[in-house]
């Protein structure tokens, strides 16, 4: 988006939140090319270019913007609303959260699901839930859920909650992500989550997850029954995975980072 706006005399600051499809992680064409080399040049007026993570900042680097140029600070999370929370279900419940977008893999979500065996799965329920992107997308999985212990949430307005209802969290995606907020804000209320194996959401959980293959059906269902049937897991990663986002991730800490850079310009 930063292409839309000119360069003017004033200090400028750019945060930078991802740079897959400019960097050579999703297939290119013409378009793709073009814009490369626009942001490239854009991105290079900048005095201070802000990552959102260190995977961020080397994509940068690969579009040869200097290294002296580049700042990371994180993302904060809300940990007045992203916080722990008992919860009792009827059934094992799994959550995914997010943008409901091809590349965002619900549909690698429930073909998992598929290939549980039945006396897991019949224990088990999936919530898909997030903004709709494409509507298209959301009807083939609608179709794809028939007949499968699936509820699929549109628009959420409190998505807290579905976080802090959950047994597991899942983040699947098929989208190489700039940092994995999604993955952040679930270890953030405490819970255990399967990630695909990205290197910002890395980042974002401190290998504080199951890491599966982008992609990989197979993977997230074994990863599904294991930590179905190994609560001491479950609990172990949620806790560390806590921890570590505490630590990491504190809105005061982005501000007070952001704050520096902006006192650097005066």
């Amino acid at each position: 988006s930063c292409l839309e706006f000119p360069r003017t005399k004033a200090k400028e600051i750019i945060t930078v939140c991802h740079l897959g499809h400019l960097v050579g992680h999703v297939k290119g064409n013409l378009l793709s090319r073009f814009q490369r080399t626009a942001a490239k040049r854009r991105l290079k007026k900048a005095d201070i270019l802000v990552a959102i993570s260190k995977s961020t900042a080397n994509d940068l680097l690969k579009l040869g913007i200097k290294k002296e140029k580049i700042r990371v600070i994180y993302p904060g999370i809300d940990f007045k609303k992203f916080k722990p929370r008992k919860t009792r279900n009827k059934k094992f419940t799994i959550i995914y959260p997010s943008r409901i977008s091809k590349e965002k893999g619900q549909h690698i979500a429930i073909e998992a699901l598929m290939r549980l065996p039945k006396n897991i799965l019949d224990q088990i329920e999936l919530i898909l839930a997030g903004y709709v992107n494409d509507f298209n997308y959301l009807n083939e999985l609608k179709k794809l859920s028939e007949n499968l212990p699936i509820k699929i949430l549109t628009n959420v307005s409190e998505i807290e909650k579905l976080y802090q209802k959950a047994d597991l969290i899942i983040f699947p995606t098929l989208m190489y992500e700039g940092f994995g907020l999604v993955a952040a804000e679930a270890l953030a209320c405490n819970k255990p989550i399967i990630v695909s194996d990205f290197p910002a959401i890395r980042e974002a959980t401190g290998d504080n997850a199951i890491v599966v293959k982008p992609g990989s059906i197979l993977a997230l269902s074994n990863a599904i029954i294991l930590l179905y049937q190994n609560k001491e897991l479950r609990e172990d990663i949620a806790k560390k995975g806590r921890e570590f986002v505490l630590k990491n991730f504190d809105l005061e800490k982005e501000f007070n980072e952001y704050v520096k850079i902006y006192e650097s310009l005066r």
